[in-house]
C-alpha cells in the first residue's frame, strides 16, 4: 500500500497506517507524516501535537529573531514575547529587533517605542 501512497502523493496524504484520504486542510492531517501541504498547495507545519497552516502567526514562540522568522515564512518578523508576525507597515514591528525593513525592503529608523520609516 505504501507504494500507491507514494505514487499519488501530490493528491493524497497518509493519514494513518490503514490508508489514504483526499488532502484538504492542514488541520485534517492527524500525523506528522501527513502534515505537508493543504489542497491549495499551501505549506503545513507540525507543532508537535497538531498540523496547522504554515503562517507567521503559527510560528513557535521559540523564534525570537527576524532571521528565524524569515526562515520559517518569508516576510515574517519577530514579535514581543517570541513567535512571528507578518511584516508590513512600520507598526508591525513591536520591538527594536524587528524594526529593520518593511516588507518592501525599505529601511526603518527605530526610536524606542516610536518606530518611524526612514526617509
Amino acid at each position: 500500500m505504501s507504494n500507491k501512497i507514494e505514487k499519488y502523493s501530490k493528491i493524497l496524504n497518509l493519514i494513518n497506517q490503514q490508508g489514504c484520504v483526499t488532502r484538504t486542510t492542514c488541520a485534517a492531517a492527524t500525523i506528522q507524516a501527513a502534515c505537508v501541504k493543504n489542497s491549495s498547495g499551501g505549506d503545513c507545519y507540525w507543532t508537535g501535537t497538531a498540523c496547522v497552516d504554515k503562517t507567521c502567526a503559527n510560528a513557535p514562540l521559540t523564534m525570537t529573531t527576524n532571521t528565524a522568522c524569515g526562515g520559517f515564512v518569508q516576510d515574517c518578523i519577530t514579535k514581543t514575547g517570541g513567535g512571528c508576525v507578518a511584516n508590513g507597515a512600520c507598526s508591525a514591528a513591536t520591538l527594536p529587533a524587528a524594526c529593520v525593513k518593511n516588507k518592501d525592503k525599505v529601511d526603518y529608523l527605530c526610536q524606542r517605542s516610536n518606530y518611524k520609516q526612514h526617509s
